[in-house]
């Protein structure tokens, strides 16, 4: 019986923390997201991309970059291209935001992430979740990402260098299941903006000769002054 009564404790103990914890959707309307891998058009995703989003308070530092990868601009990496970013950095402030990390599933390590149809997905089925950390009917700020699908998490792609691209940040509300009556969370797909992923682009051969003959012009310079 005692035993009984432990067990029964500590369950309504854990219950609270459970129940507080703020629900979330998570999707994107059609055409949300488009790649530029292939330069085909329209621009939308097939199996190429994953999208995930990010949880937090202020301005994300990813804005220092851009608000959003807009979708008539090709992220790239190459200068003079257009939405030119270098993709280490992206990865470094998204990754490395102290105000902001990777929305998660319940009480698991798992990102909340998502393989896009036609530029669009419903993550979890349509379902509402719980992220760890968050309360319900809290407000907060959020914004999506998204990634070559070849890797199975952001930080995989991270690790190389992949292109990364990112929705605005948008005011975010949880659902509150205790509530009476119960409110919903806020529909993700409303307010998220459309943005896109591009391709990582090279100098042309004639860039490169270029670069060439001005490094050539430097060294001959440079023996002259000696």
């Amino acid at each position: 019986m005692k035993r009984i009564i432990i067990a029964i404790g500590l369950a309504l103990l854990a219950a609270p923390a459970t129940f507080a914890q703020g629900t979330f959707l998570f999707s994107g309307g059609s055409k949300t997201v488009w790649d530029d891998y292939s330069g085909a058009y329209p621009k939308v995703t097939g199996t190429t991309i994953d999208v995930a989003f990010l949880i937090g308070t202020d301005t994300p530092l990813i804005s220092q970059i851009a608000t959003s990868i807009p979708t008539n601009n090709a992220a790239n990496t190459y200068p003079g291209n257009p939405g030119y970013y270098q993709t280490d950095v992206a990865w470094d402030k998204i990754l490395n935001d102290p105000n902001y990390h990777l929305a998660t599933n319940g009480g698991t390590t798992v990102v909340a992430s998502v393989n896009p149809t036609n530029g669009s997905w419903t993550y979890n089925g349509y379902q509402s979740f719980t992220i760890p950390n968050t309360v319900a009917g809290g407000t907060y700020t959020v914004y999506a990402i998204g990634w070559n699908s070849s890797f199975a998490t952001p930080q995989a792609a991270a690790a190389w260098e992949e292109p990364v691209g990112w929705s605005a940040p948008f005011i975010y509300v949880t659902g509150d299941p205790n509530a009476l009556p119960p409110t919903a969370p806020q529909q993700f797909g409303l307010y998220v903006t459309p943005f896109g992923i591009g391709p990582i682009i090279s100098p042309e051969p004639g860039t490169l000769a270029l670069t060439g003959m001005g490094l050539a012009s430097l060294l001959a310079f440079r023996r002259r002054g000696k």
